[in-house]
């Protein structure tokens, strides 16, 4: 069979797409722990002002994966399940990062090596977004418990929106 650059070109550039979403989706478990340690397993933020709020999440923002790991074992006894989920997350995300394109490097040199990459990415990706969406749901149940409604949530993210579009 010839050769077809136009596929491979695209073939490639959906792996990088794939790699993309994944490292986003990692990113996304790794913020939301520094959430619930600044919320639901934090201090008791009602005495804080704004800007020590602001400080606090910037402290945890500034933690690795793995410190926010250590931060939660020792601020709240996990379900194991829970735990073990996390730290498998965490064990992924590092050898994302750290390893996976030295690990495949011959498989991206083939179409059948890439669509096993993609595989690949796409179930990490998806195992990235279910923690995701477990933590976001602990967040949410917080944030409602603290009178935090979803039209306020709604309108941060419409702040967040014109910042980014350098409206605000």
């Amino acid at each position: 069979m010839p050769r077809n650059p136009d596929r491979e070109e695209a073939q490639v550039r959906e792996v990088y797409a794939r790699y993309g979403l994944a490292v986003y989706l990692a990113q996304c478990v790794e913020r939301q722990l520094a959430l619930l340690l600044a919320t639901r397993y934090g201090p008791d933020i009602e005495g804080m002002t704004p800007q020590q709020y602001n400080q606090l999440l910037e402290s945890l923002f500034q933690q690795t994966f793995g410190a926010l790991m250590v931060t939660l074992r020792e601020t709240v006894t996990l379900p194991v399940e829970a735990e073990s989920r996390l730290r498998r997350v965490l064990e992924r995300r590092n050898w994302l990062i750290h390893n996976y394109f030295w690990e495949r490097a011959g498989h991206l040199l083939t179409p059948a090596g890439r669509a096993k990459m993609i595989a690949e990415l796409e179930g990490l990706a998806d195992e990235f977004e279910a923690e995701h969406q477990r933590l976001l749901t602990i967040s949410r149940n917080w944030a409602k418990e603290h009178g935090v409604t979803e039209e306020r949530l709604q309108a941060e993210l419409e702040r967040l929106i014109q910042r980014a579009e350098g409206q605000g």
